[in-house]
């Protein structure tokens, strides 16, 4: 009988030189290949083989392990899974907004009788961006005046950036899911509206909300739900008959959404009439900008969601704590940059029954009287303590100004100056994003010196003056 070995095959490697080494030692520790030549045999090959299979199949069971955890999930779709688990909706894509103005004075060759005049849902303009590139705006909502003076005036009339689609289909009985796809992803949610139509003969009509909360659903409830998918694109599914309403066999689904360019058209302030308003009138048609466009947002990314997921789980859909209010904001309003919320307790002078809640945004502009009552009103006031009554401040936003020289030497770089240039106003600007974008920041100016520096191998050293800026 031929001894037993004892030597057991090492497990926790996983490269490939090291398992095919391991299954080379192992099989030496056999009486029966004792003498054989691993090297420069066939066996070699059937080793590569054996260890190639072990590579591949570690490494795989590795990234599955991965994305069974939020925390280190590398896939959007598993980081989108794990998100709906706990109830966590990802944002979309936000359409800027505009305030304008706009001033009709009929021609002669217009309808001079009309004595009111709509300006209809969905009207397109066209937003005149600095770079030369242009975007499309719509009213998302119906706006109706009188004629004064021989002109039509439309007053803080607030235009969204996007392109409007519909779609339609027909409810069938083999989609059990009772899920239909919005075929983009550059769909702004906030934007959709859904409409379920009796049959295509019927045209009486039902329309559905997006459900936030399934606690207070039943069999009636007229509502939607949306989800991103794997390939970025959205899918609207309906109820089950049990909680939320189930469409019937030959309902006809239709949805409208604005197709949105996100964050790209922000700071327009030109704009100019597409359509004719209120299907009459373009000959002497102005514009006038009251607030450039803003609020625009791109869809939250992986580490976004990553971060933001557990936290407005905690908070289970109610602003309780301050932690509660800024997770809230920060999910729902997202050109929200940063938020600093505290009690009346804390303010000084102290005002019980109050939080207060200072939000800075993206682009550091200042928000509407409108903004804030839909915050207050959509965002805080249904979730938040009854007695507890929110008041938003504007922050006081302290600027500042570099000014200085950045030494380098020419030998170690084939870039321009103006080339170096940009190179180190972009690290300035990385300094202003990564380290003072949040309540609380400290500026260091050896901080923003390592920045500066490390821009590019060739600068060898900077000498910066700084400027506090207040801006009225």
């Amino acid at each position: 009988m031929a001894p037993v070995s004892n030597t057991a095959l090492r497990i926790t490697e996983l490269d490939f030189d090291s398992i095919k080494e391991n299954l080379k030692n192992y099989l030496r520790s056999q009486s029966e290949f004792q003498d054989y030549d691993f090297d420069g045999s066939g066996m070699s090959v059937l080793l590569d083989i054996l260890a190639y299979n072990t590579h591949y199949m570690g490494y795989y069971l590795n990234m599955v392990g991965n994305e069974m955890f939020m925390d280190t999930a590398q896939l959007r779709s598993s980081i989108l899974s794990h998100a709906k688990n706990i109830n966590y909706q990802p944002v979309s894509r936000r359409g800027a907004k505009a305030l304008v103005n706009i001033l009709v004075t009929p021609s002669n060759t217009e309808d001079n009788t009309a004595t009111s005049l709509q300006l209809t849902k969905y009207t397109n303009f066209l937003g005149k961006d600095i770079d030369g590139i242009n975007y499309n705006f719509v009213t998302l909502n119906a706006n109706t005046v009188a004629k004064n003076t021989g002109t039509f005036s439309f007053a803080n009339v607030e235009i969204q950036q996007g392109q409007a689609v519909t779609l339609q289909y027909v409810m069938s009985a083999t989609n059990t899911k009772r899920r239909f796809k919005i075929p983009s992803a550059n769909v702004d949610t906030d934007t959709v509206e859904v409409r379920v139509i009796e049959s295509t003969s019927n045209t009486d009509t039902t329309i559905y909300t997006k459900s936030n909360n399934i606690i207070d659903l039943n069999s009636n409830s007229t509502v939607y739900f949306i989800e991103e998918s794997d390939d970025l694109t959205y899918n609207i599914y309906f109820g089950d008959g049990v909680i939320g309403k189930k469409p019937k066999v030959g309902n006809v689904i239709q949805l409208t959404y604005l197709d949105t360019a996100g964050i790209g058209a922000n700071n327009i302030s030109a704009f100019t009439t597409i359509d004719r308003i209120g299907g009459l009138y373009r000959d002497n048609v102005v514009v006038s900008t009251v607030t450039s466009s803003y609020a625009g947002t791109d869809k939250e990314t992986i580490e976004q969601i990553r971060f933001r997921a557990p936290y407005a789980y905690s908070t289970q859909n109610r602003a309780a704590t301050t932690g509660d209010y800024e997770t809230l904001i920060l999910k729902d309003y997202p050109n929200i940059d940063a938020v600093s919320v505290w009690g009346g307790e804390d303010n000084d002078p102290v005002v019980y029954g109050k939080v207060f809640i200072s939000l800075k945004t993206k682009q550091n502009y200042a928000l509407t009287n409108a903004d804030k009552e839909y915050i207050k009103d959509t965002l805080i006031r249904n979730r938040n303590v009854v007695t507890v009554t929110p008041e938003i401040i504007d922050p006081d936003y302290t600027y500042i100004r570099v000014v200085g020289k950045v030494n380098y030497s020419p030998t170690l770089t084939t870039l321009s100056e103006n080339q170096l240039q940009a190179l180190v106003k972009a690290a300035i600007y990385d300094y202003n994003d990564n380290e003072l974008s949040d309540f609380g920041a400290v500026f260091r100016k050896s901080k923003l010196q390592a920045y500066i520096e490390a821009a590019d191998k060739s600068i060898t050293g900077s000498d910066i003056t700084i400027y506090v800026q207040k801006r009225v």
